[in-house]
């Protein structure tokens, strides 16, 4: 799902974002109703989806610092210093049913 966050007090530094101490507030949506609660899959996604990673540098010729390794680690847990990250974390979200591959092939 989708929970818009106001972050307007938030400050950008030379590492990113910084948030203000505190709790983040939840915007409104004018859209949604009360009652419409979470809008959740009606099923659970299964099978094997294809995903691409890329590190890129930006128009000013920074990049985020991590490796290639590290950052295939952090989504794929093609490591050993990861063990929660976005394929371990869809296929338990999935009960098993949804593999992440790089395996193009």
């Amino acid at each position: 799902g989708k929970t818009p966050l106001d972050i307007s007090q938030a400050t950008k530094t030379n590492n990113g974002i910084s948030l203000p101490p505190g709790k983040i507030n939840i915007k409104k949506n004018d859209q949604a109703s009360e009652s419409s609660g979470r809008n959740l899959a009606a099923t659970v996604p299964s099978g094997t989806k294809y995903f691409l990673a890329v590190k890129v540098n930006d128009a000013n010729n920074l990049q985020l610092g991590d490796s290639t390794a590290e950052i295939s680690d952090n989504i794929f847990g093609t490591g050993q210093d990861d063990a929660v990250n976005l394929k371990s974390q869809l296929g338990d979200c999935s009960f098993g049913e949804l593999d992440v591959s790089v395996d193009y092939s």
